[in-house]
């Protein structure tokens, strides 16, 4: 799998971001059994606008995994979103992304918050070195869990 970083303000690139994340989370939508699961609200216009960064993952020509990358300070970053394409679910195109981005960043501490009921992002982040910090609950009633991983 070839990494590169995703040109999120480029319609078509967006579009493609938008696609993946969208079939990702309407898995996840299911397994944390909710209707109205935010990440699904998310329009192409607006992962143009992100002020993020956009990450991808490619299997020849197919975008299979993408995270976006929000920088808190020189050395924090915060993982906004992650995805891989179900057509792909248990390769490893996931590890290989966070790898990727954990060896090509300038980081002291890198964060993710994800539900609790997320089991496959869980353990994928537990494998990586992510520690459970802090569970809380949205206004949406979704538990979720935020977990950091320092250098």
């Amino acid at each position: 799998m070839r990494v590169s970083e995703l040109d999120h303000h480029n319609q078509q690139q967006a579009i493609q971001i938008w696609q993946l994340f969208h079939s990702a989370y309407e898995i996840e939508a299911q397994v944390l059994s909710l209707e109205n699961f935010p990440p699904l609200n998310r329009t192409i216009l607006q992962i143009q606008d992100a002020s993020t960064t956009f990450y991808g993952g490619w299997q020849d020509t197919e975008l299979v995994a993408a995270m976006e990358i929000e920088t808190l300070d020189d050395d924090h970053f915060h993982i906004n979103s992650f995805g891989v394409s179900p057509d792909h679910f248990r390769k490893g195109f996931g590890s290989q992304l966070l790898n990727g981005l954990l060896d090509e960043l300038v980081w002291q501490r890198i964060s993710v918050a994800t539900a609790v009921a997320n089991i496959p992002a869980l353990h994928l982040y537990k494998k990586h070195g992510f520690l459970p910090q802090k569970e809380w609950t949205t206004p949406d009633n979704i538990k979720l869990v935020t977990l950091y991983k320092d250098k």
